[in-house]
């Protein structure tokens, strides 16, 4: 009796797989579909239904059936008849003792094998070279360690830092906020020290800040660039030796938006409005930074003398921006110190007889906030009235960008636009060399720009009534 197995290509290119059986004088033959025109993928087939039907009595073997799963793989082989089925259950009985011994001999295998690595390992560790090397790498693992010495505490470091800071009170102002705000978070979750603002604990600051504060990505962005400065001072006086700062690379996304202006018809909804009209406070802080282009901070900052007489020529009224410490007068720039001209809109509109009335102190009667401005308030307010009037997105800074947009629109020179409103220039010529304009030159240059004829509301009857 022989055997033989071979492919069959038949109608369409499918290859069958083909079992000739010869008993005596006497060729069986069997055929079934591979359901492939692959040459490769029928060879292979084959030796698997060959592989499964070999313990089979292939003389006693009437018909064989081959079942295909959804990939065209061999799911299963059945055979007919009572011994076929009996020889084909003991094969795979025979075939799962087989696996089962060949994985208990894997498992032994791998048991040997890693006895012999611990091994090693136990001689490397013990040998010269192994001590070295664990030596080596406990000193590498010790200077990456964040560390502070004598358990420094954030306050303190701030302290020092502010100290030591070399910018305008109105920067050093802002430094000093944030930091306090990250300090008072980092003491709500029990940490004090430099080793504790890890990556971890600034991501949760900044989830606080952007679901509890409310704060926009463009808000953390910018406080975060002032932290991100704190910490690399600290890195780089040693009061920690993690190099990577937490405060970079946050996946921080916001529009960047260029304020408005207001417009004439803004101006006249505003200045026309009941609630503005009757709030001397407010009305005058918004005539101010609609004919100076000063920042709000640095209106709702003025003292009564701030406000004088021009000494050259005794004819106007100038204002003396400035930085005062001990009267909480700050300023953003080294060119936000300044003297312009008191425009003739406030004047007429009763500013004097105001300032006289107040007498030697605050031109408003404000609150400032801590570690805020104090034009906090006051311009918070002010953005409920612009929404009330309609006037949606913009806010009190809008008039700084309203009065430096009216003075690009009619020409003025751009160092006469900078002096104005505290520009810093550009190049050392500008930096260095030239000296401010005085308020008579400001006067003369813009004073017509600035008095608003367009608008009713800011014509002088108006204003008085």
């Amino acid at each position: 009796m022989t055997y033989g197995i071979q492919l069959e290509k038949r109608k369409f290119g499918i290859y069958y797989f083909r079992q000739t059986i010869q008993v005596g004088e006497k060729q069986v033959v069997k055929r079934v579909s591979l359901h492939t025109k692959d040459t490769k993928v029928a060879k292979f087939l084959a030796i698997q239904i060959k592989a499964r039907i070999d313990m089979v009595d292939l003389s006693k073997l009437k018909k064989f059936e081959v079942e295909y799963d959804g990939n065209h793989q061999i799911k299963s082989v059945k055979v007919n008849g009572d011994a076929d089925a009996r020889n084909f259950q003991e094969y795979l009985k025979l075939l799962e003792l087989h696996k089962a011994e060949e994985h208990k001999r894997e498992i032994e295998r791998l048991r040997l094998k890693q006895e012999f690595e611990d091994k090693e390992k136990v001689k490397f560790t013990q040998s010269p070279q192994g001590q070295e090397l664990a030596s080596l790498r406990a000193s590498l693992q010790n200077n990456l360690k964040p560390t502070v010495e004598h358990g420094v505490d954030l306050e303190s470091l701030k302290t020092e830092y502010l100290k030591n800071l070399k910018v305008s009170a109105g920067t050093k102002y802002k430094y000093t906020a944030v930091i306090a705000r990250l300090i008072r978070y980092a003491a709500s979750v029990q940490i004090r020290t430099i080793d504790g603002i890890t990556r971890k604990f600034v991501y949760g600051y900044l989830l606080h800040m952007r679901n509890t504060e409310k704060k926009s990505d463009k808000t953390i962005t910018n406080e975060f660039n002032a932290l991100s400065t704190f910490y690399n001072h600290l890195f780089r006086v040693g009061e920690t030796k993690e190099a990577s700062n937490p405060f970079v690379k946050h996946n921080l996304e916001y529009d960047e938006e260029e304020r408005e202006s207001f417009t004439s018809e803004d101006l006249e909804k505003i200045f026309s409005a009941p609630e503005i009209k009757e709030n001397k406070t407010l009305f005058y802080i918004l005539l101010l930074l609609v004919t100076t282009g000063a920042r709000p901070n640095e209106v709702c900052q003025l003292w009564t003398d701030d406000v004088a007489i021009d000494p050259q020529t005794g004819q106007f009224y100038i204002i003396n921006f400035v930085e005062d410490v001990a009267r909480n007068q700050t300023l953003k720039t080294k060119t936000s110190k300044r003297k312009i001209y008191l425009n003739d809109l406030l004047v007429k509109a009763g500013f004097i007889s105001y300032l006289s009335e107040r007498g030697k102190g605050m031109v408003f009667d404000l609150k400032r906030p801590a570690l805020k401005n104090y034009s906090t308030f006051i311009s918070e307010d002010f953005t409920k009235i612009l929404r009330r009037l309609g006037i949606t997105k913009k806010t009190m800074y809008c008039f700084r960008h309203t009065v430096i947009s009216r003075m690009g629109s009619a020409f003025v020179h751009e160092k006469v636009n900078r002096d104005m409103v505290g520009h810093e220039g550009q190049g050392t010529n500008e930096v260095v060399y030239q000296d401010p304009l005085i308020p008579g030159i400001l006067k003369t240059a813009t004073e017509e720009i600035l008095s608003y004829k367009d608008v009713k509301a800011l014509q002088p009857e108006a204003l008085n009534s």
